[in-house]
């Protein structure tokens, strides 16, 4: 996965449209649903920085750190003018011990996380709030499809969102805002649909040689325009910092 988003830390913004109107969005969230301003904010799988500009904007005197495993993506952010005076940490945030933070924020990025359910209550144990977006099982029907017959998992997701992750949000914590967004990409091929992922760093990596020329002799073999559905939830928990 890390090598996926170091590959992709150049092409990153000019493909990520969904992930920046999403960070966008999750910023106007927390706008509406939090009633103190966070002093001090932190945001998880920063990736270029898209969250951190969006909640900027808002809190204009917070103290933002921003958490990626990429380094690349990290040394993309730090090159935005807007983002000089930010921290920053390169790191596994599953296996970091994060200080505490009156706000902590993350953008599509904890389906990659190996035990989301251990790391959110965690990170509860240390913020005051918790807003975070990520992918619902809806999403990218069409394009997965093309693989389910010959069981292929081209993602590498470990966690979706579902009615039952829901439920479990619930009992850990007090759940000030849930909200879903969808968004549809369209191309005019598969394998231009393969490529957005890749320009983004969205594709499973682990992946065996023999499965990777049969993805490829797929995708070239799809004929007509494939699109994209990102369905997205997101929530806003209140942390156990809370007053």
């Amino acid at each position: 996965m890390k090598s996926n988003f170091d590959k992709a830390a150049e092409t990153y913004d000019e493909n990520a449209v969904v992930q920046f109107d999403s960070s966008m969005l999750l910023a106007s969230l927390c706008k509406n649903t939090i009633k103190e301003k966070p002093k001090t904010i932190l945001d998880v799988g920063c990736g270029t920085g898209f969250t951190t500009l969006a909640i900027q904007k808002l809190y204009k005197t917070a103290k933002c750190t921003l958490c990626d495993i990429s380094e690349n993506m990290i040394n993309v952010a730090k090159s935005k003018e807007e983002l000089k005076a930010c921290e920053y940490i390169v790191c596994n945030a599953e296996n970091y011990d994060f200080d505490e933070y009156d706000l902590i924020i993350s953008n599509l990025a904890f389906q990659w996380f190996d035990d989301l359910k251990t790391f959110l209550q965690k990170m509860l144990s240390k913020c005051k709030y918790l807003a975070f977006s990520i992918l619902t099982e809806e999403s990218f029907k069409d394009y997965a499809k093309l693989f389910k017959i010959n069981n292929i998992n081209i993602w590498g997701y470990k966690y979706i969102f579902s009615e039952n992750f829901l439920k479990n949000l619930e009992k850990q914590s007090n759940v000030l805002e849930f909200y879903r967004k969808s968004y549809r990409i369209g191309f005019k091929s598969a394998f231009e649909a393969a490529k957005h992922f890749k320009n983004i760093g969205g594709y499973n990596s682990d992946l065996q040689d023999g499965s990777k020329n049969e993805i490829v002799s797929i995708l070239k073999s799809y004929r007509g325009f494939m699109f994209l559905d990102y369905n997205l939830a997101l929530v806003i928990l209140e942390g156990k910092k809370s007053n």
